[in-house]
């Protein structure tokens, strides 16, 4: 018996020459006629043998009724194809269902952008659905093993201006996470998804990469309210403030009086795109004294509240 190995699915003279198989002194013949042994060849794509026969002494004519090639693969490393940062205040739910009501948002395909549902299916490339937990920040990703092994993923994060990387979760079998984001001060960041074959294989064969993220910001600090003032002007109330924030954009600001419902009002430019914007409000003046509260977020859901009182 012998064996011949190459990268092309035809022989030509790139492949190795014809090499008789190496005896196995530890196989043991499965039966009186039958034999083996192991294929001196060099690793490649294609596998190819032959068999030389020889007539018995009784001139009966030899034949091969079966032959049977065991081999291992080679172990290809994992792929890693993308990671998205998923919408600030929102986390992935727990594999245990709640009954408790929350509200969603429903992920559409990476990469695409999301849009605003009830559903709570979780389909790992299709959409995903979130639930709204102010604080929260995660991240999804796609991978794929063409060996198909299973993976595990360790997350990690670092700011952009450090050089050290620090676990956020170890032996991750879902393809996302979600995590507190409150433990981290405010700035950006980028995370490390590094997926493992290491279930499939042993030890010392298991094959890992990584992908890194585009630099995401977290921001849990609050705008600030600034010159909140108010004046008696004829049978009207006017009222001035500015809204700012250190990090991102202003993303509403609300009003109300002496309690009552909260009611939009937009800056002065009309538009709400600066993380600084002036406001100007005119009401009616009522009769004795009047509470105006005013209260603004900024693009990540932080949130300040502020009074004046007109006597």
């Amino acid at each position: 018996m012998f064996t011949r190995s190459g990268n092309l699915n035809r022989p030509e003279s790139n492949w190795s020459p014809w090499a008789p198989l190496a005896k196995d002194a530890s196989a043991e013949p499965i039966c009186d006629s039958c034999g083996g042994g192991r294929s001196t060849s060099p690793p490649a794509r294609f596998l190819q043998y032959k068999t030389e026969l020889a007539a018995s002494a009784a001139g009966v004519a030899s034949e091969v009724s079966y032959v049977e090639i065991a081999h291992i693969a080679k172990n290809e490393v994992p792929s890693l194809e993308d990671v998205e940062i998923t919408p600030p205040n929102y986390r992935f739910p727990s594999p245990v269902l709640s009954i408790a009501p929350s509200n969603t948002i429903t992920l559409a395909p990476i990469g695409q952008a999301h849009r605003t549902s009830s559903s709570s299916a979780i389909d790992i490339g299709t959409s995903q659905t979130l639930n709204y937990a102010k604080g929260s920040i995660g991240a999804r990703w796609s991978a794929f093993d063409e060996d198909g092994d299973s993976l595990v993923y360790k997350v990690q994060i670092r700011g952009v201006k450090e050089s050290g990387w620090k676990l956020l979760k170890d032996t991750v079998k879902e393809k996302y996470l979600s995590w507190d984001s409150t433990a981290f001060p405010d700035g950006e960041y980028v995370i490390r998804v590094t997926a493992s074959d290491s279930p499939s294989n042993p030890h010392d064969q298991a094959l890992e990469s990584s992908i890194e993220s585009e630099p995401f910001l977290i921001d849990n600090t609050p705008p600030q309210i600034l010159k909140l003032t108010a004046a008696v002007s004829g049978s009207k109330i006017e009222v001035h403030w500015k809204a700012k924030d250190a990090r991102s954009n202003i993303d509403k600001a609300e009003y109300s009086v002496n309690g009552g419902e909260w009611l939009l009002i937009h800056p002065v430019t009309k538009l709400s795109d600066s993380p600084e914007e002036d406001y100007h409000l005119e009401i009616d003046r009522g009769q004795g004294e009047q509470v105006i509260a005013v209260r603004v977020n900024d693009e990540y859901d932080n949130q300040a509240v502020d009074k004046v009182v007109i006597k």
